[in-house]
């Protein structure tokens, strides 16, 4: 048997995602063709670590003559392989019990343009053994703005910005720009007054108006949405409204 999972739900541009594979070690080891574990990493992640444990606490490591450990490159995706070493005998003592691959990643720019981070693996026992194929899914968050005429909402406004924020430690923490990570995430609305942030985690957030439409008012206060921490893809979708800019009487 085998089983994956990923320790987040919703992950954004920065964050670690760590895949856990739980693997079934056959009572029959030492006797099949192979035992090779191979991890597809997508396009989305950046490989950090690998690490093999023998204990469901992951805190024993599985001998080091028990497996070869084939790494993919510290960017875009690739294979992590784990070819088990299947008559050594810190692994045939394993017989019927469970090894633990750790796999540590993070979440690069590519997720900007993707709902979900999808994560697969195999397992490869040989000729007369079916190969067990699972996965594991990140998704992430993605708000989308419509800037619209607060008395004609048909009136679609381009050309308006925006930034996003979070509060930590009662400060305001502006997103980064997933391609720059030295400069602010900003959005600029289309004709069609749309703009979208992507690339986000879960958590509540801030979206400031730092330039208005040429004759309209400044958006006093910033928006604030939620992006869930779910299973289903967290787009959240916010239309904004501004009124026109005016004279006070004297």
């Amino acid at each position: 048997t085998a089983q994956k999972e990923a320790d987040e739900k919703v992950a954004g541009v920065g964050d670690k995602v760590t895949y856990t594979l739980t693997v079934g070690v056959p009572q029959n080891v030492a006797d099949l063709q192979k035992f090779i574990v191979t991890d597809t990493l997508p396009a989305q992640v950046n490989y950090d670590n690998t690490a093999i444990y023998t204990d469901a606490a992951k805190t024993t490591d599985l001998a080091a003559s028990a497996y070869n450990l084939t790494e993919p490159p510290k960017t875009g995706g690739g294979n992590v392989v784990v070819t088990f070493n299947k008559t050594d005998q810190a692994l045939t003592d394993l017989a019927g019990a469970n090894v633990y691959i750790v796999i540590e990643t993070i979440v690069n720019d590519q997720a900007v343009i993707v709902d979900e981070i999808n994560n697969t693996a195999k397992v490869d026992y040989g000729d007369d053994v079916p190969d067990v194929n699972i996965e594991a899914n990140t998704n992430v968050g993605k708000v989308e703005i419509e800037k619209v005429d607060k008395d004609n909402t048909g009136i679609k406004l381009q050309g308006v910005k925006f930034k996003i924020y979070r509060m930590v430690s009662g400060n305001k923490e502006y997103v980064k720009d997933p391609s720059n990570s030295a400069i602010d995430y900003e959005v600029t609305t289309g004709s069609d007054g749309k703009a979208s942030f992507a690339g986000l985690n879960n958590g509540t957030y801030f979206i400031e108006e730092v330039l208005a439409h040429g004759s309209y008012q400044l958006l006093k206060d910033p928006v604030q949405i939620e992006i869930p921490d779910d299973g289903d893809a967290p787009n959240v979708t916010v239309t904004i409204s501004n009124i026109k800019k005016f004279d006070l009487p004297i």
